[in-house]
């Protein structure tokens, strides 16, 4: 606001306008309602630490769409992210279980 970045809006090319939709529908809109519907399902709690996820998502995207690189420090980052997010629900038992059980067949 500070920098009037407004008045540039006027000389977007299509290729910008279109990432603006993307991230006004898809981000903004379609992500947000996803998020109050599992709110419907599970509790806030639960809903808000798949907040972590969101940077692994990022990669995944950024992986998918536009051809980045996966760099070992992402896939350690990745990983830390999931055993969080598994911890915090309370779910590590269950797959500390399901991988050893696995491992003995």
């Amino acid at each position: 606001m500070r920098n009037k970045g407004w008045e540039s809006l006027s000389h977007l090319q299509t290729g910008e306008w279109a990432h603006l939709f993307f991230l006004g529908i898809f981000v903004s809109g379609v992500a947000y309602w996803y998020w109050a519907k599992a709110l419907h399902v599970l509790e806030a709690t639960q809903v808000s630490v798949f907040l972590y996820l969101e940077p692994l998502a990022t990669l995944i995207a950024a992986v998918v769409l536009l051809h980045e690189k996966i760099i070992l420090i992402s896939v350690i980052g990745g990983i830390i992210i999931i055993i969080g997010v598994i911890f915090v629900n309370g779910q590590l038992h269950h797959v500390l279980n399901w991988f050893y059980g696995r491992n003995k067949h």
